[in-house]
């Protein structure tokens, strides 16, 4: 999903969760379900030493990214544990920044099976550190 896409679920979770638990706790959702994406900007912002924020948003809207072995952190499996485990066993912001990240992580499965890219994605940041090892 896209900048814009993950903005608006992330404001409808956020306001859900501000109704019915806090305001805080919207804020939270909010901000896990959309600052997670802070690491496709990084990579970016790394790779091609640009630090334009619109051109990183175009580069990954025009799945230009496919073209690279493009490692998002933030989206690997083994994060993805640790935002499960903040669901499981944390209160307070973290469960609430944990639960919109998982959420964002829901919409970007479904999205990638839906437009058959799933496995476009680089999903494994031990996996990574090994590939690149090895200079593949």
């Amino acid at each position: 999903m896209f900048l814009k896409e993950h903005l608006l679920t992330g404001l409808v979770a956020a306001t859900a969760v501000s109704w019915y638990v806090s305001p805080q706790a919207g804020i939270s959702v909010l901000a896990g379900s959309v600052l997670i994406d802070v690491d496709h900007y990084l990579w970016y912002a790394v790779k091609f030493k640009d630090r334009s924020f619109r051109r990183a948003i175009r580069f990954f809207e025009a799945k230009e990214s496919d073209h690279y072995y493009c490692l998002c952190v933030l989206h690997t499996v083994e994060v993805i544990a640790v935002y499960i485990a903040g669901v499981l066993f944390m209160h307070g912001a973290i469960f609430w920044i944990s639960a919109g990240c998982l959420m964002h992580m829901m919409f970007d499965v479904a999205q990638g099976i839906l437009d058959g890219g799933l496995l476009r994605r680089k999903w494994s940041l031990i996996h990574a550190i090994f590939f690149r090892a090895r200079g593949g």
